[in-house]
């Protein structure tokens, strides 16, 4: 009993060895939209949060504009939702960070805001690196008014009635084209 117990810590240890994790931080003090997309001199005390992290390799992160990360699914990405202006932190897990070690982790950030009628995005590239010893990292800062540490500067938020959530405008496709065939047959 004692050999089966002593077994189970070491595969344990070895599976928690083997995982790290990166932090990717919105920074505290989230400024609210304008009209116009530009922050706000006031803090987004109000509203909801929502921050979703897909980790990509190298050349999807260069390949990827800041504009297409809002297009994305969501529903593959990690995410984390808060509200006001404490900012968000959401937590990727690597199963195997020995071949990440002392290299980049290329994430894709997009955060959402929610207030009200007022719905606006962010979108923001960032990396990481896990460390030789496997200890994880982060990147913060990735939604303020200036940008974020280790990934491409963000000016401002944009409306989220500028680009169409593709999921839904395929359903609408697909409703329109029954509609037809049925209206053809009647």
């Amino acid at each position: 009993m004692k050999k089966l117990f002593i077994a189970v810590v070491a595969i344990a240890l070895a599976v928690g060895a083997q995982a790290a994790q990166c932090k990717w931080a919105s920074g505290t003090l989230i400024k609210a939209p304008n009209d116009d997309g530009s922050f706000s001199s006031a803090n987004a005390a109000s509203g909801t949060l929502t921050m979703y992290v897909w980790i990509v390799d190298q050349a999807t992160y260069n390949s990827t504009s800041l504009d297409a990360i809002n297009s994305m699914d969501t529903s593959s990405a990690t995410s984390k939702s808060g509200g006001g202006a404490a900012g968000i932190t959401v937590t990727t897990t690597h199963d195997d960070w020995v071949a990440d070690q002392d290299n980049p982790v290329y994430a894709l950030v997009l955060l959402k805001y929610k207030s009200g009628d007022v719905e606006a995005y962010i979108t923001n590239k960032a990396t990481g690196n896990i460390n030789g010893s496997g200890t994880g990292t982060g990147a913060s800062n990735l939604a303020k008014n200036i940008g974020g540490s280790g990934g491409a500067a963000i000016t401002g938020w944009s409306g989220m009635g500028d680009v169409p959530e593709p999921t839904s405008g395929i359903l609408m496709l697909v409703g329109l084209g029954a509609l037809a065939l049925r209206r053809r047959k009647a």
